[in-house]
C-alpha cells in the first residue's frame, strides 16, 4: 500500500512539473508586434547620433501618416533637439534623403535640412501598418554649415 502511495504521490508530482515547466516556457520573440504568450508590442522609436550627440527622445516620437507619406519626429530631453524624417512606405527599401525620403534636424532656433543620405527599410509591412529601418544623412543650415546625423534607427507601427 506504501508502495502504492509513494508511486501515485511520484507521478502526480511529474505531472505537475511537466504542466508547470510547459506553461513557463519562453514564448518566441515575434519581433515586438504583440500577440501570443502576452508579450507586450515593441514601442514606437527613433535614435540616431547628431554631431556627437545622441539622441536622447523624451517620449515616442511623433507620428503622422498620409497618403503613403509618413513623418516621425522626435524630441531630445533637452527640449532643444529635434530630428524628423520622412519616408515613402510605397517606395523602395533604399530611399536616398531630398529626393524620396527627407531629414531634417533643428537644433535650438537653427534648421538643418537633409542634402544627403539614405533610408533603408528593413520592414515594411503594410497590412499591420509596422515600418522599420535605419537612416544616415548629412544636413546644411541657411549658412551652409553641415552637421552629421549617423546611426538612425526607427520602429513605427502608424
Amino acid at each position: 500500500m506504501k508502495t502504492k502511495f509513494t508511486t501515485l504521490l511520484l507521478a502526480f508530482a511529474m505531472i505537475s512539473s511537466t504542466a508547470l515547466l510547459s506553461s513557463c516556457g519562453k514564448d518566441d520573440d515575434n519581433g515586438g508586434t504583440g500577440g501570443g504568450g502576452g508579450s507586450t508590442p515593441k514601442a514606437n522609436s527613433m535614435t540616431a547620433t547628431i554631431g556627437t550627440k545622441i539622441l536622447d527622445p523624451a517620449q515616442e516620437p511623433i507620428v503622422s501618416f498620409d497618403a503613403g507619406s509618413l513623418s516621425i519626429t522626435a524630441n531630445d530631453k533637452d527640449q532643444s533637439t529635434t530630428l524628423a524624417l520622412y519616408v515613402d512606405v510605397n517606395g523602395s527599401n533604399s530611399q536616398p534623403i531630398g529626393s524620396v525620403a527627407f531629414g531634417n534636424v533643428q537644433i535650438g532656433g537653427d534648421l538643418y535640412t537633409g542634402d544627403g543620405g539614405t533610408v533603408k527599410l528593413t520592414t515594411n509591412d503594410k497590412s499591420n501598418r509596422i515600418i522599420e529601418g535605419t537612416f544616415t544623412f548629412s544636413a546644411k543650415n541657411s549658412q551652409q554649415a553641415n552637421i552629421d546625423v549617423s546611426g538612425g534607427s526607427f520602429y513605427i507601427k502608424y
